[in-house]
């Protein structure tokens, strides 16, 4: 549909502006006094838009403006300038685009350096669309100058003869710019007739004997950087109105009724929907054996719906006239207004009446200004056994009268074949219940690898886009679709053997099932597990950031989720408390049960309402905490030696407080969790698990002469335990007690030979002891118990590499690389393949391949905040391997970026040398000695000597031509990298935070206060827009996570942490 383009200079303002796709809103507060602009990237100073209109419906739009440059952001907004028009109908003329300096001088930018280019929409439907977009590099813009442009968009060719209408909207503070001064004007002939719409701009009009003009004029003078989306949305006087869509400020049409409206569209139809031989036939193939309207209408929309291929491009966009329903059956494929015209066609052909209906899909809608640009988007409405029946077939895999939401409940204009066009509103509820149902059914071993099969069965909304999306791949790829879906709802395992119901079926729930395993879900080191549940689309109120808009939940619905997981025999499980939350707006119940050595868990989640009044927050983030929503309660795992219960003393009321009390330590709630384990310990001071945890606590407190001792209590009351010694060791080793540790770990092993966790610390601790003999033996020895694990292969290949074997190395390499899904080994493997020279090709593909995995992982937020800083933690490293593969290659081109994010972000001497190496390459030398002499002060990896020595090489050859660093105290220049200064802003109190930063490639995403002093939990808005220079690559969609530490007396600096002290802060 028109998508707000007819002659209208909104979707101008909007490419050139990037804010006014965003809502507007009525006009905002007066500003202070004297409005502080300090921080505002960007003015304009002057913004005019002047519409002519000829009494054909040809005519003009002028636009104008005058912007002041003030920072570097504002250069790139604003460097090239999108001016789009329909090229059948409408062509541009530049009068001047210039850049006035300081100092006086002009720079011009000729139109001849405008380049046409087709838009996003033509490139997709060149048969549909003729817009089109010219792109004006503006020369020579700069911070400190001011930009001036004014251009005018011809229309030769009316959209309907003798009609036009149009739209625009004002800046307000939520589009994020601070407007001068902006004017709207509208020249029409006197002798037209038109209906002007503007209820809370008031316009001014001047009448000639020519024309009749009408002014309005407006400003945004409120300081807007540094605000997020609520506060501007607070400085509005109106919210946005409809699934957020806002009418426009400023409206106007010459259409003089909704009838007349209707008798144009009609005429653009005419005989097109008229059914020929050609959609007979079909008709009487499709509707054979069908004998009521009901069954005719849904074999026909059983067609039209997935068979002819949807072209999106909005109604109105190129042309409003549909093809000849004969063509489009033919051809396969129409736009909105060509799968009506079918769909019309067909059912006439069965003798079933059609009429069509316009309507604004996410557009708001007024009834008071008769008007096509309300519209997006053609539908039918069948009249099917005398009742209306309301039918979209774009969505292609829709089943049957479900519309999309956006659809459902809003005014759309009907236009029967005969007789005058009326408003109606579609119907507000779907046509059956809205369920999803999940079933997992899974065993799980005594290694923590759980093995399920996953059912899902989905009715309505949501399986719309499961059908699009397995549509659009074919059966060999479904394991790898399920795959992405799986990462995205924040499940890590692998995905195999994927089915899928037929997606064109659309009578039946949409069927999908796959086998899925997984390591160590959960809190596996403390054998705690959770219920393989979906995500629910709901999150929490910021409490520090209150809604302004309403609250949405969706459309009311139903979810059922069925969890069934086997333990190894004889374990035994602590199962949570059961919850039952209810509100009038939403009910989540979910119970528990141990039955038969299996774990079954069930939740029921209904949404009974689609939204809440933004004032009901209070009332939500109650039922939201009651729901259990805010993270998954653990179940305790216990190893019982077959008997069911735990072989000594064993206490139900003392397990319940002890597993109250990991819950409380998970929300770092120490003193209360203390409290806990006091009183299960004057139930049984003998339970299970009850000196682990408080060694737990201790080890918090860096009591680790306490915890250490609490440890060995637990060992001794429970030498089968696994989990305490690996704590046990952990802690010896954090006070380098190697030795110890190595101890703790053979008893380890004695108890549980094998055990993967042990075998992997305890080689670890041989190997950086350079005993890698015993490692080799240790890893072998827990292989035979492991056969499949490839950590501990990798782990082996490691040790053998170290003591020169390199083809058994090679081959357990190429195993790791060829066979794991997980990150971190693909990218471990992928290294020393490369840096051993073994198999470059492989280890190319496997970097990438983790590259991939951890950009779906990050994007999609699986895990907790740790194991998402760890997961930056590998990131930075897979961007060092991936570059130095690069290198390796001699593309040093494509390395560098990667090798530049992987430095920028983890500082190590290893990274510094990798990317100077690369510098060195392309011919920046100058730049290598600098990073180079940087990373000799770097963060020390495995191989300090070695990376020192290699650094040192390189300065040594760089100082032989004559090339020296810049020199200086490089820990104090590596500090000032990672140390920002928050400049002009209130300080709130003195003190120290810690806050969390999510970056993606392209901004700074989210900032999360983490701890520290409260009073500063409200700088997190000056912390955001800090640039950080965080050098992700430019095509990533992977997401960084970095902490960093606020500090604030008389003015505030923010210093990055280094990625590995931000794993243990």
């Amino acid at each position: 549909m028109k998508n707000r383009r007819p002659l209208v200079s909104s979707a101008l303002v909007s490419a050139l502006c990037c804010a006014l796709s965003a809502s507007a809103q009525a006009p905002s507060s007066p500003p202070p006094a004297k409005a502080d602009y300090t921080h505002e990237s960007a003015i304009i100073e002057k913004m005019d838009r002047v519409y002519r209109y000829a009494a054909d419906g040809t005519g003009s739009k002028d636009i104008s403006a005058i912007v002041e440059i003030r920072d570097e952001a504002a250069v790139k907004s604003w460097s090239v300038l999108p001016l789009p028009f329909a090229s059948s109908s409408e062509h541009v003329v530049i009068d001047y685009i210039r850049v006035r300096r300081a100092d006086g001088t002009i720079v011009e930018t000729p139109p001849s350096d405008a380049q046409e280019l087709p838009a996003a929409v033509t490139r997709e439907a060149p048969f549909y669309s003729d817009l089109k977009e010219d792109q004006i590099p503006v020369r020579s813009l700069r911070a400190g100058d001011h930009l001036e442009y004014k251009v005018r968009i011809l229309r030769t060719h009316p959209e309907a003869p003798g009609h036009f209408w149009g739209e625009e909207i004002f800046f307000t503070p939520s589009l994020g710019k601070v407007v001068l001064e902006e004017s709207v004007e509208l020249h029409v002939p006197a002798s037209v007739y038109v209906q002007v719409w503007s209820p809370k701009y008031k316009a001014t009009s001047t009448e000639t004997a020519d024309e009749h003009v009408y002014r309005w004029q407006s400003s945004q003078l409120l300081p807007v950087a540094g605000k997020n989306n609520n506060e501007l949305l607070r400085m509005e006087k109106d919210p946005p109105t409809e699934n957020g869509a806002t009418l426009p400020h400023i409206a106007w049409s010459n259409f003089h009724t909704w009838q007349e409206v209707g008798a144009w569209y009609r005429g653009m139809e005419g005989t097109r929907i008229a059914p020929d031989d050609e959609v007979r036939a079909r008709v009487t193939e499709l509707t054979a054996g069908k004998t009521t309207e009901d069954e005719k209408a849904r074999a026909i929309y059983g067609f039209v719906a997935p068979q002819v291929r949807y072209i999106g491009v909005a109604f109105g966009v190129g042309r409003y006239q549909p093809h000849e329903a004969s063509d489009i059956l033919r051809n396969q494929y129409g736009d909105c207004k060509d799968k009506h015209t079918l769909q019309a066609a067909m059912l006439s052909a069965a003798g079933i009446s059609s009429d069509a209906a316009l309507i604004g899909a996410n557009v708001a809608f007024t009834p008071d200004l008769p008007s096509p640009g309300w519209f997006n988007h053609v539908i039918t409405v069948a009249h099917v056994n005398g009742k209306p029946v309301w039918l979209d077939a774009t969505a292609e895999v829709a089943p049957y009268q479900l519309l999309l939401p956006v659809l459902r409940g809003k005014q759309a204009l009907v236009i029967p074949a005969t007789g005058d066009a009326y408003l109606a509103t579609t119907p507000k509820d779907p046509p059956f219940p809205l369920e999803d149902h999940f079933v997992a059914t899974g065993t799980l071993d005594e290694k923590g690898v759980s093995h399920s099969h996953i059912v899902m069965n989905l009715r309505g909304d949501n399986e719309i886009p499961y059908r699009q999306a397995v549509r659009s791949v074919s059966p060999a790829q479904w394991d790898e679709l399920m795959q992405r879906i799986s990462y995205a709802i924040g499940y890590a395992g692998k995905v195999t053997n994927t089915e899928f119901s037929r997606p064109d079926d659309t009578t039946t729930p949409f069927h999908v099932a796959y086998d899925y395993e997984r390591e160590k879900a959960g809190d596996w080191e403390n054998l705690r597990i959770v219920p393989q549940f979906p995500p629910i689309e709901l999150g929490p109120v910021d409490e520090k950031n209150l809604p302004i808009l309403p609250i949405e939940l969706g459309k009311p619905h139903v979810e059922t989720a069925h969890a069934v997981m086997k333990l190894p025999a004889g374990w035994d499980a602590e199962l949570p408390a059961p919850i039952h939350a209810k509100a009038a707006f939403a009910t989540l119940d979910k119970t528990y049960k141990f039955e038969n050595g299996t774990v079954i868990a069930d939740r029921r989640f209904e949404v009974l309402t689609d939204k809440l009044p933004a004032a009901d927050w209070r009332n939500y983030q109650k039922w939201y905490k009651d729901a259990g929503m805010e993270g998954e309660t653990y179940i305790q795992l216990l190893r019982t030696g077959g008997s069911g219960r735990a072989a000594i003393e064993y206490n139900d009321e003392a397990a319940k407080l002890i597993h109250e009390a990991f819950q409380l330590e998970q929300s770092q709630s120490w003193e209360q969790a203390h409290e806990k384990l006091d009183a299960a310990r004057a139930l049984n001071p003998n339970q299970a698990y009850l000196w682990s945890n408080y060694g737990d606590l201790a080890a918090h407190y860096g009591k680790a002469n306490e915890a250490i001792a609490d440890y060995n209590r637990e060992i001794g009351d429970h030498p089968t335990e696994d989990v305490p010694y690996r704590l046990l060791a952990a802690t010896q080793l954090a006070r380098h007690n190697t030795a110890d540790a190595a101890r703790t770990l053979h008893l380890l092993l004695q108890q549980h030979p094998g055990d993967e966790v042990g075998s992997e610390m305890l080689a670890s601790l041989l190997m950086s002891d350079k005993d890698y003999p015993s490692a080799e033996a240790t890893l072998r020895s827990s292989i035979e118990a492991n056969s499949k694990s490839l950590r501990l292969k990798l782990m082996l290949a490691t040790a053998l590499l170290h003591d020169e074997k390199k083809e058994e190395a090679g081959v357990l390499l190429r195993e790791v690389a060829n066979k794991s899904d997980d990150a971190g080994l693909l990218n471990d493997s992928a290294y020393e393949l490369a840096d051993n020279t073994l198999d470059l090709a492989l280890a190319d593909e496997a970097a990438q391949r983790s590259l991939g995995i951890l950009a779906d992982q990050s994007s999609g937020h699986a895990g907790s905040s740790r194991e998402a800083l760890a997961r930056s933690s590998l990131l930075i490293a897979a961007w060092d391997t991936a570059g130095w593969i690069l290198f390796d290659q001699d593309k040093a081109a494509q390395a560098e970026p990667l090798l530049r994010a992987a430095w920028r972000n983890g500082m190590s001497m290893e990274c510094g040398y990798h990317l100077g190496m690369a510098l060195e390459k392309e011919g920046h030398a100058a730049e290598a000695a600098n990073i180079y002499h940087l990373a000799e002060s770097g963060e020390p990896g495995d191989n300090q000597d070695v990376d020192l020595r290699l650094i040192s090489n390189r300065l040594s050859a760089l100082a032989k031509t004559g090339i020296h660093p810049e020199g200086g105290d490089a820990k104090a220049a590596l500090l000032k990298t990672r140390t920002f200064k928050l400049e002009n802003v209130s300080v709130p109190k003195k003190g120290l935070a810690t806050f969390e930063i999510e970056f993606s490639a392209q901004r700074t995403e989210t900032v999360r206060f983490v701890h520290g002093d409260e009073g500063l939990k409200s700088m997190g808005d000056a912390i955001q827009h800090l640039d950080f220079k965080a050098a992700i690559p430019a095509d990533s969609q992977a997401r960084l996570i970095r902490r960093g530490i606020l500090s604030c007396s008389s003015t505030c600096e923010f210093v990055l942490m280094p990625p590995e002290e931000a794993l243990t802060d």
